[in-house]
């Protein structure tokens, strides 16, 4: 293919050189675009038929006819030199090439005469400057080194030419121009983006899923004007709000907002997490004095200085003093620091979600326990803390105190590593504990569960889902204390038999739902006595290989008979 080219150059030099600078320049255009605005998207087949055109009938024999001049001038006794072959090139050349190239453009993609010389006289100056700065070098290597005929692939394409709406400030930067200065009314047209934008701004509210549609594709440069023009229509609404929700975002602008309600604003840390950061935050403790709950759950931009109250001396974070709920779920980024802060400035806090914190540490949790003793509910799932952070060290504080709330009430220790340590811990403290979920901690055995149950009267959940040292002796203690018990999961609990169940059926009256996964020592008896007893239970099963379908359709039947106005109810996983 490169012999067939070579030959195809000598025999029609100014054809070939013609086509090849006419699809060079096109695709100039295209990976320019492409490297602005990191898309396909948006790239104008009209324009890039004008840069084709351009380079074909202009750029291409214009630089062959030129090339071929100065290898062969007759000005002077001996050839030109290639330092001199530059300074013709980028002196006399130049100039007007750059001159006519951005006047000739201008009127190829549509704009006036008139507007293309007014655009003209704006960029020519620093276009020409940003030329010399550019291509000289590029230019020095060509006459150098590249075959004569092999010159023309060089394009002299000035840097940036400035499109007919746009104007070059005295720094080199583009910026738009609602209406040309000097040109008549019917040749400052908006531009088509503009127009979509507009019309897209005023779209009913029954065609939000086409605006869904639409936002999906577009880039987010002209995301955000779509919503700057609906915030200067006043037309932005909760539905439509909610649309920009759908996609991830790293800016969001509402200045201006007035039809939009609190509720909607809501969604953004979950919608948007990555719009929020550490000033977002202090912006807000500042700022909201009656500020009640906040959640920033997968918040990964946030850190542990967003809470440090002595940060700033002269913006106070008032909104601590007031925060009773906070949500940091999933911010795998926050250390113990963060404990520190909210123990020293959010004295009221009753509900605090840590969980997936997992470079919190154990000492941390005991230290911010000891110094909340308002709080009813605390997640800390998946933190890998152990005993340390609900029992002290006895070498350090004698007796053992228990950095536990006295008021706690809902407690998640789903994947923690502790033991039955903790369970003594909370049965010596949290009287008033009402749920805990204990599931995947597999140190958990008869004996914590026994003193928990014994102290933790008011227990209505309890999930033990995955406690494999659990037995028939622990479950009989839930049965006999936790009488108000009414959601209990004993999932992958292998070692519960029908004993167990049976005691569960006999005492828990308000039993309403049990989960029974791979429970594989019990029987058709196990449900069977919860039917007898009339129990309103709804059971989970699934892989209780011992529990037949005919003991499961039974229940069912019992269920629905007009006599029972409550029965057992089984439902299969």
């Amino acid at each position: 293919m490169q012999r067939q080219y070579q030959l195809a150059l000598q025999r029609a030099p100014l054809k070939t050189k013609a086509v090849t600078s006419a699809f060079v320049a096109m695709l100039g255009e295209v990976i320019g675009h492409v490297l602005k605005q990191k898309t396909l998207r948006g790239l104008s087949p009209r324009q890039m038929l004008a840069f084709f055109a351009f380079g074909g009938a202009f750029t291409g024999p214009v630089l062959h006819y030129w090339y071929t001049f100065l290898e062969k001038q007759r000005l002077t006794k001996e050839k030109l030199t290639p330092n001199k072959k530059l300074l013709a090139d980028r002196l006399v050349f130049t100039p007007p090439f750059v001159a006519f190239t951005i006047f000739s453009l201008g009127v190829l993609r549509g704009s006036s005469v008139e507007a293309s010389r007014s655009n003209l006289r704006k960029v020519y100056p620093n276009a020409l400057v940003m030329n010399w700065k550019v291509w000289t070098v590029t230019q020095w290597l060509s006459f150098h080194y590249v075959p004569p005929h092999l010159r023309v692939f060089a394009v002299h394409r000035p840097p940036g030419p400035a499109p007919p709406h746009a104007v070059q400030t005295h720094d080199g930067s583009m910026q738009p121009l609602s209406r040309t200065p000097g040109v008549n009314d019917a040749d400052a047209m908006p531009s088509l983006t503009a127009l979509c934008l507009e019309r897209l701004a005023t779209v009913p509210p029954n065609r939000t899923h086409m605006l869904l549609t639409i936002l999906r594709i577009l880039p987010e440069e002209l995301v955000m004007e779509l919503l700057h023009a609906m915030i200067a229509q006043n037309t932005l609404t909760d539905d439509r709000l909610a649309a920009f929700f759908m996609f991830p975002r790293r800016v969001l602008t509402l200045y201006g907002c007035s039809s939009i309600r609190n509720s909607i604003l809501r969604q953004i840390p979950f919608r948007c997490p990555e719009l929020v950061n550490n000033t977002v935050v202090r912006a807000v403790l500042q700022g909201c004095t009656n500020l009640h709950t906040l959640k920033l759950d997968g918040c990964r931009h946030i850190t542990d200085a967003a809470f440090q109250p002595d940060h700033s001396p002269f913006y106070p974070l008032r909104a601590c003093t007031s925060l009773q709920v906070v949500s940091f779920a999933r911010c795998s980024q926050l250390t113990k620091e963060l404990l520190s802060f909210l123990a020293k400035a959010c004295r009221s806090l009753t509900d605090i979600n840590l969980s997936r914190c997992k470079r919190i540490p154990s000492d941390a949790i005991h230290a911010f326990l000891c110094s909340a003793p308002n709080l009813q509910r605390l997640n800390l799932s998946f933190t890998d803390i152990g005993d340390e952070a609900f029992v002290a060290n006895t070498a350090d504080e004698p007796g053992a105190f228990h950095a536990m709330a006295r008021s706690l009430r809902v407690l998640d220790l789903t994947h923690c590593n502790v033991t039955d340590a903790t369970l003594h811990a909370i049965a010596a403290q949290c009287h008033k504990l009402e749920e805990l979920r204990l599931s995947n901690c597999s140190e958990i055995t008869d004996i914590g569960v026994e003193a928990l149950t014994a102290s933790c009267r008011t227990l209505r959940k309890l999930d033990l889902n995955n406690c494999g040292l659990v037995t028939d002796r622990g479950i009989r203690a839930v049965a006999a204390h936790a009488q108000r018990l009414e959601s209990l999961n004993l999932s992958w609990c292998m070692n519960i038999t029908d004993k167990g169940l049976v005691a569960l059926a006999q005492n828990c009256e308000g039993l309403a739902e049990l989960r029974l996964v791979w429970c594989t020592q019990l029987t058709d008896a196990a449900v069977d006595c919860f039917v007898h007893l009339g129990r309103s239970t709804k059971f989970y099963l699934s892989g209780c290989k011992g529990i037949s379908g005919a003991s499961v359709e039974a229940a069912r039947l019992a269920a629905q008979t007009p006599a029972a106005s409550t029965g057992t109810r089984i439902a299969r996983l």
